[in-house]
């Protein structure tokens, strides 16, 4: 077995310390890996899967360069779609004391305001989507018609309803009777 805590280190006959490739750490010094949570609901534009607002996820930070307000620092976080792992960018504004949406969110508004075929496109969508919902609702509304429970009131009501109009039959029967028995009365005691 090797020792618990090694105090040297093995260097081969051959080693050359310049052949080692040096990491660059100019580019990740700016930014800091911390643990944050999603200041809001957002959607991936990748694989439309919902994060919801205080999920928890290890990301970057860096500070926004030439943006500031009143001398404060603006902060850009980078996060993973934890669905599809994609990049999702959002910047905090200490103006409006909100945080702004993804990068590419905002890159697909300019594209749409840029390409009038896109919006068009865009709007057909969701005018075909509505039109979906509406059948949907259409739908469960029958639906919950049909399975609707009854109150009291109306079970009595309709227990009532039925009762007279069993009533109202056997009237209507017992007068057939004797309306037949009444016309062929007389042809029964040989008159007329």
């Amino acid at each position: 077995m090797t020792e618990r805590k090694v105090l040297n280190k093995y260097f081969p006959p051959d080693y050359d310390p310049s052949k080692i490739p040096r990491l660059r750490r100019g580019d990740r010094r700016k930014q800091f890996n911390i643990r944050t949570m999603a200041p809001f609901n957002m959607r991936c534009n990748t694989c439309n899967g919902y994060i919801y607002k205080a999920k928890k996820f290890n990301s970057r930070m860096e500070t926004a360069e030439n943006v500031d307000y009143l001398g404060l620092r603006h902060y850009r976080f980078f996060i993973r779609c934890p669905l599809c792992c994609a990049e999702i960018i959002w910047r905090v504004t200490l103006k409006t004391a909100e945080e702004l949406e993804a990068k590419r969110q905002a890159e697909e508004e300019e594209e749409l305001a840029n390409n009038p075929m896109k919006l068009l496109e865009k709007r057909t969508d969701q005018s075909k989507q509505e039109m979906e919902m509406v059948e949907v609702i259409e739908d469960l509304k029958q639906l919950n018609q049909r399975q609707a429970t009854m109150e009291a009131d109306h079970v009595l009501l309709r227990q009532m309803w039925q009762e007279e109009e069993a009533v109202k039959e056997a009237e209507k029967e017992e007068d057939d009777a004797l309306i037949k028995w009444i016309g062929a009365a007389p042809f029964i005691a040989g008159g007329v």
